[in-house]
């Protein structure tokens, strides 16, 4: 088939784009694209394949949603695009590499411009085609982002073997997050697993506040979903900064993107930082106070357990003195301190936070207390000493 030929049976489809946004200030990271115009896209590329002309097509459709985007990209350089790509080209007898980095050329984009997304639900035959995919791409310079992650089997394995740049966690595990331990559990472990070797993690299909700020306490990177914005057709619609309009679910009036004020005056603040965040709270003497549920789930104990003991019931006795009084001495000289802590849990297993403990103090200056605020880091430390062995 002519390359005409690839041009005319993309004429008639467009491209919309939705903003993936950087949880940290709402500035807009990305836009992916999505195909429109097109009764049955899986149906479309499925035909692509059974006839061949899937390279073909495909590198038509690259090239219109970079040129479409173009406008937009020379205002804000900094903006990236993500691209569907169906994992069934490298199948094709037309396939050849390099055609993407000569398209960008002729657009004086940077090959950085172009993030490729490989679903997961799209099952690759073996690992091995997998990274014949990802490192046909990647060797070019172009970074990797897994879509729909959790939907396929292969998962934690795609994770290990390939290392891609992104995952985005699939809207099922989005979806009432906010009610659903389970999926609140899988997504955590994920981010976790994936922040310790590199990978940025984006929820997709945010379609609520209380996803949206589920999924900035649980620690995703990116964000992406109906609540920030549609896919739209056209360009000037899109923007490089998305001030979430919190207006339309919150009775306080919130002019600046500011994470505070989301947290603040949410309905659901206590329960988040509650299930969340590795937190505890002692009197001067450094007996507990309150502890957070995630405190407990990690440790081991359960709440009552807990209030009115010494903070030495989860020291692991491997620390030595030395290590403990320097971080008394900090926090009662009025300062923070911040560093890597290891505890035991109930079972005697040890465990490891990043740690930040904070001294309070009431308006006549009396040291009422301390309160820590941590994150697991075990899988870090472990991986640690793993390489250490190595």
């Amino acid at each position: 088939m002519s390359y005409q030929l690839h041009r005319d049976a993309v004429k008639n489809l467009d491209f919309a784009y939705q903003p993936i946004i950087d949880f940290k200030d709402g500035r807009t990271f990305a836009f992916e694209a999505l195909l429109r115009n097109c009764e049955s896209i899986d149906d479309f590329f499925d035909k692509a394949y059974n006839d061949k002309t899937l390279f073909g097509i495909d590198i038509e459709l690259r090239k219109k949603a970079m040129s479409k985007l173009l406008p937009f990209y020379e205002k804000n350089p900094n903006i990236f695009l993500f691209y569907n790509l169906d994992n069934r080209i490298l199948e094709m007898d037309d396939y050849k590499s390099g055609i993407t980095n000569a398209m960008l050329n002729c657009f004086g984009l940077d090959k950085q411009f172009v993030t490729f997304e490989i679903s997961e639900k799209h099952q690759f035959s073996s690992i091995k085609d997998a990274e014949e995919v990802l490192n046909s791409y990647k060797n070019q310079g172009f970074s990797i982002a897994i879509d729909d992650f959790g939907t396929g089997y292969s998962g934690l394995k795609i994770l290990y073997h390939l290392s891609p740049d992104f995952i985005k966690i699939d809207r099922f595990f989005i979806s009432d997050i906010v009610n659903d331990n389970k999926k609140k559990l899988f997504v955590a472990n994920v981010i976790n697993i994936a922040h310790q070797i590199n990978i940025k993690v984006i929820a997709e299909g945010i379609e609520t506040l209380e996803e949206y700020m589920a999924c900035v306490e649980i620690g995703c990177d990116f964000g992406q979903g109906y609540f920030i914005q549609r896919p739209t057709q056209n360009i000037d619609d899109l923007r490089n900064f998305y001030l979430i309009d919190y207006k339309k679910n919150l009775d306080s009036k919130i002019t600046d993107f500011n994470l505070n004020n989301v947290y603040y005056t949410s309905n659901n603040y206590l329960e988040l930082i509650d299930k969340y965040i590795i937190a505890s709270a002692t009197n001067a003497k450094g007996k507990i106070t309150s502890v957070s549920e995630a405190f407990c789930y990690l440790s081991g104990y359960e709440r009552y357990e807990l209030l009115g003991q010494s903070h030495n019931i989860v020291k692991n006795p491997q620390n030595s003195k030395k290590f403990f009084s320097n971080l008394w001495k900090t926090i009662k000289n009025g300062k923070i301190w911040s560093g890597e802590i290891s505890n035991r849990k109930k079972d005697g297993t040890i465990y490891w936070i990043y740690a930040t403990i904070i001294p309070n103090y009431c308006n006549n200056g009396e040291l009422l207390g301390f309160t820590s605020l941590g994150q697991n880091i075990t899988e870090k430390k472990y991986l640690e000493s793993v390489m250490i062995k190595d």
